[in-house]
């Protein structure tokens, strides 16, 4: 009977602990929405999580004495079933907590968005029809609520969500799903083990995003040489002389990172590319002037123009 209590102790004590963490984050994440891109700030929270679970790993490996004996048939059997769990539910993960981190950036703010990711706890018992799971009356009424709730928190005026609140509203769509691959996993799979993977998986999906769609480390150094004239001259005469051991200087006094500066010229050259609407007009007319000036041999308004 100790067992049995102890047990459902772990049930009530640890799910609200959970709860607390995983709500008190969205202070971080929010702040952090306006410092970092969407991916390259989950592969972040993804690998220190690794690290913290391998620490968790090696201490409570020493705890556990009497392990029962496995023929190595079953011992890979467990193994492929571990590796296969932590692939889908970190891919699933990474495709969820992106999504969330997305509508933050978008605009949506902390409060909000947890709210609606929280959606997931009465969607996983409605997604569970799907599998034949009988869903009683009390459920029914939850999601009514939070239906309400949700409207009331982000319909303002017109009868739309701000697109900042739909990827949050697929997020938790992609939480459901991922709620229900952990619960068929965790039948066969060590819940410590299984976790240290989904969150390599998914540290490894959205680094391997950032990559490509992350740019806030150039612009993170451009903003911070753009408040100094000296600096701005220093950067134009490394680039022009290819010196990158002064620009490796320089990213790492500003971004505390080794920027490449092939990449960075590259993202220099083609900036527009990632810019809103307005300030891809603004840059077409910039553009439009300064090749009239050209044109006209006006040289030194050019240069004064273009030294700022």
């Amino acid at each position: 009977r100790e067992p049995m209590k102890h047990n459902q102790m772990r049930q009530v004590v640890f799910p609200i602990l959970a709860a607390f963490i995983w709500g008190t984050a969205f202070v971080a994440q929010d702040v952090c929405a306006d410092a970092m891109g969407a991916f390259t700030f989950n592969g972040t929270r993804y690998y220190i999580a690794v690290l913290s679970l391998l620490v968790v790993l090696a201490v409570s490996s020493g705890f556990k004495k009497d392990r029962p004996q496995v023929s190595p048939e079953e011992k890979k059997a467990q193994r492929r079933q571990l590796w296969l769990g932590g692939f889908c539910c970190g891919t699933v993960l990474a495709i969820a907590s992106n999504f969330q981190q997305a509508g933050l950036v978008a605009g949506t703010d902390g409060g909000k968005a947890g709210f609606i990711t929280a959606l997931y706890v009465v969607l996983v018992p409605v997604f569970g029809l799907f599998f034949r799971r009988r869903v009683s009356l009390p459920v029914w009424i939850a999601v009514a609520l939070s239906v309400g709730a949700l409207y009331l928190l982000c319909i303002k005026g017109s009868f739309s969500l701000a697109p900042g609140d739909l990827l949050v509203l697929v997020c938790a769509i992609c939480f459901s799903v991922h709620i229900l691959v952990i619960d068929h996993f965790t039948a066969t799979c060590d819940g410590v083990k299984l976790s240290c993977l989904q969150f390599l998986f998914a540290g490894t999906w959205s680094t391997i995003l950032a990559l490509f769609f992350d740019t806030i480390s150039f612009q993170v150094l451009l903003d911070c040489v753009a408040l100094d004239d000296g600096l701005v001259q220093y950067l134009t005469q490394v680039l022009r002389d290819r010196n990158w051991a002064g620009f490796y200087k320089l990213s790492q006094i500003t971004t505390k990172m080794d920027l490449d500066p092939e990449e960075f010229l590259f993202w220099l050259g083609n900036k527009e590319l990632w810019a809103e609407d307005e300030e891809r007009v603004c840059a077409a007319v910039m553009d439009a002037c300064l090749e009239r000036l050209r044109q006209e041999g006006r040289l030194e308004l050019l240069a004064a123009l273009l030294s700022g």
